[in-house]
Order: C-alpha cells, then structure tokens, then sequence
C-alpha cells in the first residue's frame, strides 16, 4: 500500500494516530452541576454527518453507564444497522468541552498527526464500512463492530499541510454534491406535481380546449350516456331471456337509482359535455371479489398478480378477472394520501376486497376513466373515523364526474400519454444523473486518500518523520508499574 501513495506519505495504524475509547474526563474539569452535552445515537443524522439533537445535561446524570468523548472527537455507531447506514460525526459545539453518548459509540481521539476532519473522512468511506461490518460480532440485530478491528485498521496518512489541503478541497467538493443532491431531490416533488396537472387539465377540459375548436361531427356526452343505459337494458333482457329458458331466476337489474345524466346545464360545463355518475359510465363487479389470506396465498403460490387497494401485493395460482380494468381504492389511508386512488390492470388477475373493480363501458378506455379516477376527490365521500376510512359502493358509484365525448376522450387519452411519456423520460434522465451524482461522494474520498486530489507540495514535512517524533516521544515518557517516567532512549 505505502508503494502506491506519494512522496511524504506514510501508513499507519489507527492506534497511532488516535486514542481509542478514552475515558472519562479529568475530575478537576467538571463539578456535579457541571452542564455537558448529551449525544443519543438518535441525534447524529447520518447523510450529514453530524449531531444535529444534542440535548444538555448534568455531569453527575449521564457519567455513569455512558460513552465519553470531548470537543473534536470523532465518533462512530459501531452496532448495525447504525454503522452500516454512516453514523457518524465530530463532536463539535459540546457544552463545556465535554460529551456522553450512547454505549453504542466507538470514539476517536486525534492526536497531533492528523486533523480531526481528515479522520472523520477515512471513515465516511464505503470501503472503510464495508471492512467494519465483515468483523461484525455478536447476534443478529445485535452485531457491533469490535475494538479489535479499530486497533488493526490501516490508512494512510499525509504530510499534515496536505491533510489541510485534502480537507478544505473536501468540504468545497462535497458542499457541491450536497448542493446537486438537495437540487436534484426537488425533482420527483416537480415530476409528481407535473403529472397532477395534466390529469387536472385533462379532468376539466384545459388539456383539449384547442382542440374542441375544430368543427367535428361526434355523439355528445349526453347521447353517450343514454347509449350506455340503452346497452345494458338489452343486455340485461338478453340475460333474462336465456335464463327463462333454463328454468333459472332471472338476474337483478342492474339499475341506478338514480338520472342518467344529473346535470346537463351544470354551470361551466364545456360544450359536448355532461355530469353522469361514476355508475352510469361502468360496471362495478365487487360481486365478483374473492380476498384470500396471506397464509392461503403461501399454499397456492402462482403466476397470477394478486391485487389491494394500492397495487399488487402478492401471486396465486388461478385468476378471476381477464380483462382491462380500473381498480378504486376502498379501504385505505384517504386524508393526507399522495398515491393515485385507482390504477389499471390487464390481463389474468386476482383482486381482493380493498379496492373496487370498475369495468368502463361504452368504448369508454380504461385509460380515460383511470385519468377521471385517480385524483378524484373521494375522501369527503368515505366514512370511518380513523386514518382507514372507506369508499363504500354506493358511495363510489353516485359520485359525480365531468364526462366529456367519447371522440374526446380519446384525444384526452392521447395527449395525456404525450405528456406522461415526457415525463418519464425527464425521471428516466432524472434518476440516472442522481446515480451519477450519488456516486461521486466516494469517488472523491476514494480519491483524496489515494494522494490524487490535491498537489503535493515538497516542503511538507513528511509523515513518517512526524510519526517517528511521536513514537520517540511516546517512548520517553512511558510510565513504568511505580508511577514513574521511564528514562528516554
């Protein structure tokens, strides 16, 4: 390893470099009352680095059964999943000059070979994570990295004018990446808003106002609707008819109790356009639900996507739907929620009894309802109490929608894909430049201890002969079994 680095660079254990584990403070720093600073593994936030929930205490309440460290200590979580997910920080800004932490922290005390942040640094690294968490010991959900692995850990160590220069080109060159990080994670929350939008604009006929204007021959929302109503009646005397001559009991109607059309003077209603209702437009088939437990489901394992209130949550073995259909949210988190309140499927599926099952009629695309659906205002009509309030059917088939022709909604389909493709595409680039730029965290440290980040400058003392003076001095002031200074060598 020493091969590889620069002219004045040396490689050392921790131990020579730092005190491991140190003790309490000396007592005739501190009285009982004396006010410190208080560090729960809780407070060190890990993506920055830092203690950012430091709470104030007394001496005589937190020095018994508590982790010690002082002013530009560095300290690290060594149980997991602590470690592994980064945290760590220099102690800075302790009340008095002094800190307890949790029993969970290893501490690194610097001596005058390296600079507190230099070390802090070594330890950010993946590499150095990786290494901590192979000589994990203990249980599982237990595992902490032992003393041992800090007293063998090797790094390399510069002279220390570069360690300044490897600091302060750190902190510029990682304040940048936190600066594209904290820009780049505005762009989900931009992308989402985006696509709101345009099922709004699509909902309320902003999305096709140009193109209306075209003098086009088309059945009005209205004729629509009255087509519908007309197709079920005949499907429903069909059903009738054939069951008469099997001798079976005729189905139920599937009638509303309800207009067709509720309002077709509604105030602003665009032309060609109506209020109907969600019933009026689709067929609910919650009839045809089946809800198989988890237990069940780990019994019939299968090819087929099972279906909740949100997605899929599971396969099974054998389907109960074929077909494009429209699935509603019916039990679930409805105040407060950012997801979509309904979703398409395809194909063979299974669905329990969380979500509805909307199937659109009249040449009506399930992509067009799923755009009047997703975002629809449903909570007012739920019920419950609690923050698992539900869409009864009733309440899902009566609600109100804006229906605009079918030729239009077509259009609205087309023009609301465009759009949503556009939008991937922006997430598509989106999530490959926060790849990129997550990445470079630890190309740079990889970098800066490699000796590559900054220039080297010959006039640096080098760190092997700052080493050798601490051993020396080190050795010339051991303390023998007595008390007693050793005499120097």
């Amino acid at each position: 390893m020493k091969d590889e680095l620069p002219e004045g660079w040396d490689v050392v254990k921790l131990p020579e470099v730092c005190q491991l584990n140190p003790g309490k403070p000396d007592a005739s720093r501190v009285t009982g009352d004396t006010q410190v600073t208080f560090v729960p593994m809780a407070a060190v936030d890990a993506e920055l680095g830092q203690i950012t929930k430091p709470i104030l205490r007394a001496y005589t309440e937190v020095s018994k059964g508590f982790t010690a460290f002082q002013e530009n200590d560095v300290i690290m979580a060594k149980i997991t999943p602590c470690m592994e997910n980064g945290k760590a920080a220099i102690a800075r800004g302790l009340s008095n000059g002094i800190g307890f932490g949790s029993t969970e922290f290893h501490v690194l005390r610097h001596n005058r070979a390296i600079l507190p942040e230099y070390l802090f640094y070594f330890i950010r690294q993946d590499s150095f994570r990786g290494s901590a968490e192979a000589s994990m010991t203990g249980s599982v959900g237990q595992k902490r990295v032992p003393l041992d692995f800090l007293r063998d850990t090797v790094l390399p160590l510069p002279p220390t004018n570069e360690q300044l220069r490897i600091v302060a080109k750190l902190e510029k060159l990682l304040s940048g990446v936190a600066a594209a990080q904290a820009r780049l994670a505005t762009i989900p929350h931009i992308l989402k808003r985006f696509r709101q939008s345009i099922l709004a604009a699509a909902c309320s006929g902003k999305l096709t106002a140009d193109w209306r204007k075209e003098d086009l021959d088309m059945e009005l929302a209205a004729q629509f609707v009255g087509r519908v109503e007309k197709e079920r009646k005949v499907k429903h005397e069909r059903k009738c008819s054939e069951t008469s001559e099997r001798g079976l009991r005729k189905p139920k109607h599937p009638k509303n109790d309800f207009a067709a059309v509720v309002d077709n003077d509604a105030g602003g209603l665009l032309e060609g356009w109506c209020v109907t209702r969600i019933g009026d437009i689709s067929d609910c088939l919650d009839y045809m639900r089946v809800p198989v437990n988890k237990t069940e489901r780990l019994e019939r394992q299968g090819p087929i996507p099972y279906y909740g209130a949100n997605g899929q949550v599971g396969w099974i073995d054998d389907f109960i739907f074929n077909e494009e259909l429209v699935l509603v949210v019916e039990d679930e988190t409805f105040i407060g929620r950012e997801k979509p309140f309904s979703y398409i499927i395809k194909g063979k599926a299974w669905v329990n009894n969380h979500a509805h099952v909307l199937r659109p009629l009249g040449g009506m695309s399930a992509e067009f309802l799923n755009i009047s659906l997703s975002y629809y205002d449903f909570t007012p009509l739920t019920s419950g109490t609690t923050g698992r309030r539900k869409l009864n059917q009733e309440a899902l088939v009566k609600a109100p929608v804006h229906l605009p022709p079918l030729i239009e909604q077509q259009e609205i389909v087309r023009r609301v894909e465009a759009l949503f493709k556009t939008a991937d595409a922006l997430e598509a680039r989106y999530q490959t430049a926060k790849a990129h730029v997550d990445k470079l965290t630890q190309s740079i440290l990889a970098k800066a201890f490699r000796g590559e980040l900054v220039p080297q400058d010959p006039d640096d003392e080098p760190a092997s002969a700052l080493i050798e003076n601490i051993r020396q001095q080190s050795s010339g002031h051991r303390v023998n079994k007595r008390g007693k200074k050793a005499v120097g060598t």
